[in-house]
């Protein structure tokens, strides 16, 4: 869980976004994502797949509401084309 709050935090930073840490968005995808996930996945590739769903799907296409797909379905999309 720490991945996705330090993912959220970080990419807010650079992108110089207002912190969206406060309202919890973060637990939600990482849980979407959870559910998402098969249960022999190795956890560098969910880790992987968490910082994917919140700074690629989340946050660089503009934060909370505005991105045009679900983020944990992003991630594991991306972890699916990938490994």
């Amino acid at each position: 869980m720490w991945r996705l709050v330090a993912a959220e935090y970080l990419s807010c930073l650079v992108l110089k976004k207002p912190s969206s840490v406060g309202d919890l968005s973060f637990i939600v995808t990482g849980l979407l994502l959870a559910f998402n996930l098969p249960v022999t996945i190795p956890l560098w590739q969910a880790a992987l797949g968490s910082v994917i769903a919140i700074v690629v799907a989340k946050q660089m296409f503009g934060g909370l509401g505005q991105n045009f797909v679900n983020p944990a379905l992003a991630a594991r999309a991306f972890l699916l084309a990938s490994f």
